[in-house]
């Protein structure tokens, strides 16, 4: 199978190392900061200050479509981002979650 296809079989994304980059980041970031949600409330601490950050990110890729992605799987992507919003809580992040699943 050449560089043009994932093991999958799906094709990868053209471009240059960091639209690769890019293109795993936002799945990657969604769960890492569900995760780190998850983790902060079952230990009974503070979410740490930076998680703030990666959500405004993440909310900042939503499309007019109301899906959230970087360039492909808009689906699994924009629910992966769904899990960290509502696991976080914010009401900023409301009406993205709305138009998400509206997606």
């Amino acid at each position: 199978m050449s560089d043009r296809y994932s093991r999958s079989g799906r094709p990868r994304p053209s471009g240059s190392r960091s639209d690769l980059r890019a293109w795993y980041a936002v799945r990657i970031t969604a769960l890492a900061l569900s995760a780190v949600l998850r983790t902060a409330r079952r230990v009974g601490e503070p979410r740490p200050a930076w998680v703030d950050s990666g959500l405004d990110w993440l909310a900042s890729l939503q499309k007019p479509s109301g899906s959230i992605h970087s360039g492909s799987l808009a689906v699994y992507t924009t629910s992966a981002a769904i899990l960290a919003f509502a696991d976080a809580g914010r009401p900023q992040d409301h009406a993205t979650v709305e138009r998400a699943t509206l997606y």
